[in-house]
């Protein structure tokens, strides 16, 4: 699956329920695995199938965008989330200002 591919407004509602998952399990009594991610993921966005998210978590895992820890299977968004976020602001503004300047 090829991440950059997909539209940046898609791209943008997957890694902001990234970040509300992880940040939900940032207490040091909680660790967010594989598996809860993957339940929390699909449950946060709507019901969306499980295996649906868990071929982009995958695949999220695979471009650094989530780090899995060897000892104990904890998941964390990398800095890259947070890039690419930045990126796909931008890159919607500049959508939005291109369409806006058509509008006119």
């Amino acid at each position: 699956m090829s991440w950059d591919k997909h539209r940046p407004e898609f791209r943008k509602f997957i890694l902001l329920h990234l970040i509300q998952v992880v940040g939900a399990y940032r207490s040091p009594n909680s660790k967010l695995t594989y598996e809860k991610l993957i339940n929390e993921l699909s449950r946060n966005m709507g019901g969306i199938v499980k295996l649906q998210v868990q071929i982009y978590v995958e695949n999220l895992i695979y471009q650094g965008y989530l780090a899995e820890s060897y000892l104990g299977g904890v998941i964390t968004c990398t800095d890259k989330v947070y890039d690419e976020l930045r990126i796909i602001d931008k890159i919607i503004s500049d959508k939005n200002k291109e369409n806006w300047g058509e509008a006119v």
